[in-house]
């Protein structure tokens, strides 16, 4: 290493060393937030930031760097701080506020006097006509006027969409096609109608049937409101003197154009050139392209539709005026009496039109019927467009449910139960295997497997006190029975795991037994010496009695609720059992909230062939619907008319998360024009909120501090500027032993049990490039224990494996 090299790692007077202490100290304070990993150190760069930082908390470590250090190894070791700081949160639990549903702009929700689309319903079951008042940008009540051949009519007609049963359901299922996820959808079924259009008469509207150029005479160019566009009749047919088909044309414009006189739509200029003099085509320029156009038909140019729905000649001998009635950026349809709607010149099938009359010559309805060709499953943020006009659509914006969340988990010997009690405290009732005769209980130590008794007798294999009269019984004292864990359930459901926390058989009022407990649920406090027997322990007055001549310690009074039942902060019903080589939790939802009088859902912990704990949901206690939740997943959902989900680790059996409603969830569902959005909505229930664990001042060390230290220590500079990376590097002869121009290395050390990790290159732009690779670990490839770094630039930097 040349004199060179050297100065760029030395500082050169004692005022920059001054900076660069006072730099240090404030690399702790000026830091930032972010993510956490977890787990024990594994001598492997790929689980940085461990050892550093466990768990989202900064633990016995430093950050080294030389005192003889060039300044821009100060800012390598900023920037490592500065990221190890964002990896230092942990996340908290949160209970939000209740549910909200989101709203539309335009358009109506499916509901109905409070009544909301629940699982296991159709559209039906909630309302079943939506008209004028629902939707009126697209179904406006509206008047049929026209004086045009023999009739005039000036009739009032309602529009409304009907909903079908046995359609349009909200449930779980597992699409099947495409991403084939399990989950809430709506789901439309082909083969059955879905919906029906409905144009209803107040009367009929009447034309001459004796022929269809007298039908024509009363229809051609009459004009109706059919979903908020206008439609322009342009012709009729009949079959045994009743309506078959009507031919409409909807256009953005309509109007009569006279022969020669341009007219400018947009970008466009459309002139009517000649009539035939059949009066069944107009000839039409547009941007000086001529088409005929047959009368009732439509044409495009270039992007712009134009229709012919009427055609007058005027040909004389000294001039020509014809006319033509003109629709422009029009759509053809065409409804035909129980066959499919036309649109554009294509059928939409499995549409179907019905025309009712009450005699020959007097419409008084028409219908028009759709159901898809296949099953449509429209998941949360998923939208169906009518396909028959086009002018409404079904959006399925999200599920409404405000939850909480259960688990049961296992491992080989050891499980637990998670849930929240009513006053919203987490409550954890732990599993034990017992070992000596395979079998599984309630507890958290399988010493007192043997030592609680039951009303039953002995052999429950218990670890822990559940219901009144059991008891534990010592072997040589009731002193014995210290440290048992008992379950307290108030006459208000209140659950709380307390210990008995210490005995004394003799120190109490008269020489006669005294206790403490802890409450481990809520408080984690120990209480003071209380005599036996009643005591108030907060959320009931328990009976504890010791019996020092038979060496036991007896629970009264611990279960005071209705059945046993616990009830969670959401007001889910909770039961736990013992059997065998078993334990179950049965779980049912508010019977005041479902239809089925309150579903019983069962989950149990269970020795396996192997005498392992292994996790299960009991089949016939599971709900509703299943499903795995997608394609070659581990995990599979099962789910109820209520709303609750249990995903199951069925691969591993270890995992149960029970997600449970406070009320029956709902789906929000709205049936509305094309242009409506939908805003807002949340769920409520619990949300991890991040809680930034500021790192420590005084993190930052020179390498004179930090010599005589037994920490873990990220080490910033080479041995030239650091003398611990010379401790690491085996204090060579040449400082410069095993550096090269434009590399540098982060490598991991063991240094007297504890973890050190280098960072260093050959210069001190070097070093800073290594810095930057650390910090931003996650965009590179870091594992094993050493890693090389090329630094072309600051801004073109590579790693590679050490060789």
């Amino acid at each position: 290493m040349d004199d060179s090299l050297k100065n760029t790692e030395v500082l050169h007077n004692m005022k920059v060393k001054k900076a660069v202490r006072k730099l240090i100290a404030l690399t702790a304070g000026a830091t930032i937030v972010g993510a956490t990993l977890a787990g024990a150190m594994a001598q492997d760069l790929s689980n940085y930031p461990e050892p550093f930082v466990e768990d989202g908390v900064w633990t016995d470590s430093v950050i080294v760097v030389g005192e003889n250090a060039e300044t821009t190894d100060v800012l390598g070791a900023i920037e490592i701080a500065a990221s190890l700081q964002a990896d230092a949160y942990s996340l908290q639990p949160i209970e939000t506020d209740g549910a909200t549903a989101p709203t539309i702009s335009e358009g109506i929700k499916i509901e109905n006097a409070g009544n909301e689309f629940n699982f296991n319903e159709e559209i039906y079951d909630i309302d079943t006509n939506f008209g004028n008042e629902d939707l009126p940008e697209i179904l406006e009540d509206d008047k049929y006027s026209e004086s045009k051949g023999s009739n005039k009519n000036e009739v009032d007609y309602e529009q409304d969409i009907v909903f079908n049963a046995a359609n349009g359901d909200l449930y779980y299922a597992k699409e099947d096609s495409g991403n084939e996820v399990f989950g809430p959808y709506i789901v439309i079924n082909d083969g059955t109608t879905f919906y029906t259009y409905t144009v209803d008469i107040d009367g009929y509207v009447e034309y001459d049937n004796s022929s269809a150029t007298n039908a024509d005479n009363d229809w051609v160019s009459s004009t109706i409101e059919l979903q908020g566009n206008t439609y322009t009749v342009t012709d009729v047919s009949l079959s045994s003197g009743k309506l078959d088909k009507i031919e409409m044309m909807a256009g953005e414009t309509v109007r009569w154009l006279e022969q020669d006189q341009p007219l400018t739509v947009g970008d466009h200029t459309i002139t009517v050139v000649s009539v035939d003099e059949a009066e069944t085509m107009c000839g039409v320029q547009v941007d000086g392209e001529k088409v005929w156009v047959d009368v009732g038909s439509t044409e495009d140019f270039g992007g712009l539709s134009v229709g012919v729905i009427d055609a007058i000649a005027v040909h004389s001998k000294d001039y020509d005026q014809d006319t033509c009635e003109i629709s422009i950026g029009s759509q053809e349809v065409v409804l035909d009496n129980g066959d499919a709607v036309q649109v554009g010149g294509t059928d939409i099938d499995y549409s179907t039109v019905t025309f009712t009359e009450s005699t020959g010559g007097r419409l008084t309805q028409i219908d028009v019927a759709y159901y898809p060709e296949d099953d449509i499953y429209l998941a949360p943020g998923e939208t169906w467009t009518d396909p028959v006009f086009g002018n409404f659509k079904l959006q399925f914006a999200d599920v409404t449910k405000d939850t909480e969340e259960m688990t049961l988990k296992t491992s080989s010997n050891s499980g637990s139960f998670k849930f929240m009690n009513i006053e919203g405290d987490e409550v954890e009732l732990e599993i034990v295997d017992d070992d000596a005769n395979d079998k599984a209980g309630w507890g958290f130590d399988d010493d007192w497997i043997g030592d609680v008794y039951t009303l039953a007798g002995a052999g429950t294999n218990q670890a822990m006190i559940l219901n009144d009269g059991d008891y534990c019984k010592g072997t040589s004292s009731a002193e014995d029975c210290k440290g048992i864990e008992f379950l307290v359930v108030s006459s208000g459901f209140e659950a709380r795991v307390f210990e008995l926390a210490n005995i004394d058989e003799t120190g109490g009022s008269g020489n006669g037994p005294r206790i403490k407990y802890k409450d481990i649920t809520k408080s984690g406090s120990t209480s003071n010496w209380e005599d036996h027997g009643l005591i108030d322990i907060g959320p009931a007055t328990v009976n504890i009695t010791v019996n020092a001549s038979t060496n036991t310690v007896q629970f009264f009074e611990v279960n005071l609720a209705t059945s046993d039942i616990i009830k969670t902060s959401k007001l889910a019903r909770l039961k736990f059992n013992q059997g065998g080589n078993n334990v179950s939790v049965n779980i049912t939802e508010d019977d005041a909230q479902t239809d089925d009088n309150g579903q019983q859902l069962q989950i149990y912990a269970k020795l396996d062939s192997n005498d392992d704990l292994q996790s299960y949901v009991t089949s016939a206690a599971s709900g509703d619907w299943s499903g795995e939740i997608e394609e070659d997943s581990d995990y599979t959902m099962y789910a109820t008319q209520y709303g609750t989900e249990m995903l199951y680790d069925t691969e591993n059996t270890d995992d149960i998360t029970i997600s449970y409603p406070e009320e029956r969830a709902y789906g929000n569902v709205f049936i509305a024009p094309l242009s409506a959005e939908v805003s807002g909505g949340s769920s409520g229930g619990t949300i991890n909120r991040e809680i930034i664990n500021e790192l420590p001042v005084g993190i930052a060390k020179l390498d004179s501090e930090a010599e005589g230290m037994s920490k873990n220590m990220i080490v910033v500079g080479g041995p030239c500027a650091n003398t611990i990376a010379a401790d690491l590097a085996g204090n060579p002869a040449s400082c410069a032993e095993g550096y090269e121009p434009g590399k540098a290395k982060i490598k991991l050390y063991d240094r007297s049990g504890k973890t050190a990790l280098l960072v260093a290159g050959y210069s001190a732009k070097d070093t800073l490039g290594a810095s930057y690779v650390l910090a931003r670990n996650d965009d590179y490839d870091l594992s094993g224990d050493e890693v090389e770094v090329v630094v072309a630039s600051l801004t073109d930097i590579s790693v590679t494996s050490a060789s």
